[in-house]
């Protein structure tokens, strides 16, 4: 045997060992303390559980917002020109009748001189030719009673029979006198009518040369705080364009935007709680006292188009100046809506798929799915309208 062959009858030897140690620990025929505790199956965990409760239910709605002022005007010109003048800055306290701001007036003063100029011209006319008439008016009815004083002594010497050439006298003096009381009918209409005319189309331009100098001033319509400045000496606007706003500090109020979704819940009038966004401080209670139109009457933002404002009044006014700052950041919390003696699940109780709400309701151990229709929700509860009744037991997702 050549040790070629030796080799390979120790290798074989050698394999089948190995085997028959492993097959004799697959068998377990003799286990030792050594080998691993078997893994435990995990039990599952139990649901939990909600009872179908009677109760109040309470709808809240919470905005993020700032305090602002009831009282607040944007103030622009009435004309288009150049700022020329700035007297106030943001943050400065003014009294109603101050002057805010002017334009520059160099124009403005040139038109106002020349239509007085022109008015004047035109008045200073007329009352020449008024002064004419006048005369020419008293001329004309010393002619007359001139007249009359001749007419009367012709008829007096004449008698009750006059002759034939005092009755033609007479005649000629009568007609003598018509003559002159045309004149004077005639000196009442003596004046032309286009001289008045003038003179009112003179005193219209200086009238309005006369507003557009006084709308060259923005005057405080109260007595308030600049809120801001958004133009300065030198800039050019337009009328109507915001100069400056103005604010009475007197008068607060909670102020928040709101969406479409929100502003359907809400109502003029429904009770609020207004808090710093901190939280600190206290709970100030108010009233929603306007809404944007078309959800409520507008309030001072009802010109503004697309306008999403709500405007919470405060109860106290003198407790809203000691809480708050105009700016300060608050949270309004308003009550939409109240059920008394609801049926109530927590919300997390209720289930929604493809638009189904329903509840899974567990009775003598077996679970069966409810379909619900769902009132107001609050924070912790949702009103049951349909469904259910109060003690059932519900199990949660």
């Amino acid at each position: 045997m050549t040790s070629r062959n030796v080799f390979f009858l120790l290798v074989l030897s050698l394999v089948a060992l190995v085997a028959c140690d492993a097959a004799g620990g697959r068998l377990g025929r003799y286990p030792t303390s050594g080998e691993p505790t078997p893994i435990p199956t995990a039990l599952a965990a139990a649901k939990a559980t909600h009872t179908v409760a009677r109760g109040d239910v309470t709808a809240r709605l919470t905005l993020a917002g700032r305090v602002s002022p009831i009282i607040e005007e944007s103030l622009s010109f009435t004309i288009d020109g150049q700022i020329g003048e700035l007297q106030v800055e943001q943050f400065t306290f003014v009294s109603a009748g101050d002057v805010l701001a002017a334009l520059d007036t160099t124009q403005l003063d040139a038109a106002l001189l020349a239509a007085q100029a022109e008015h004047d011209i035109a008045a200073a006319r007329l009352t020449a030719r008024a002064a004419e008439v006048d005369r020419a008016r008293r001329r004309a009815e010393l002619q007359r009673d001139m007249a009359q004083l001749d007419y009367d002594f012709a008829v007096a010497q004449a008698g009750a029979a006059p002759s034939a050439a005092e009755q033609h006298a007479i005649d000629r003096l009568r007609l003598a006198l018509e003559l002159a009381q045309i004149d004077v009918e005639e000196l009442d209409q003596a004046i032309d009518p286009a001289l008045q005319a003038e003179v009112d189309a003179a005193a219209l331009r200086l009238a309005q040369a006369e507003a557009d100098r006084a709308a060259a001033q923005i005057v405080a319509p109260f007595d308030g705080v600049v809120l801001n400045v958004e133009k300065g000496a030198g800039r050019g606007v337009v009328a109507g364009e915001t100069v400056l706003v103005l604010a009475d500090l007197n008068e607060l109020q909670a102020s928040a935007g709101a969406r479409d979704s929100e502003l359907e819940q809400l109502a003029e009038d429904l009770p609020a709680t207004v808090t710093a966004a901190d939280g600190r401080g206290p709970a100030l209670p108010g009233v929603v006292a306007h809404l944007p139109y078309p959800y409520g009457s507008g309030g001072a933002e009802a010109s503004v188009e697309g306008d999403k404002t709500i405007h919470v009044a405060f109860d106290d006014q003198d407790a809203a100046r000691a809480a708050f700052e105009l700016g300060d950041r608050i949270a309004i919390d308003i009550v939409t809506a109240t059920r008394q003696g609801a049926l109530w699940l927590p919300p997390s109780a209720v289930r929604e798929f493809s638009g189904r709400r329903f509840v899974v309701v567990e009775s003598d151990g077996v679970q069966q799915r409810v379909d619900v229709v769902l009132g107001i929700a609050g924070n912790d509860r949702v009103e049951i309208v349909e469904g259910l009744s109060e003690g059932q037991v519900v199990v949660a997702p």
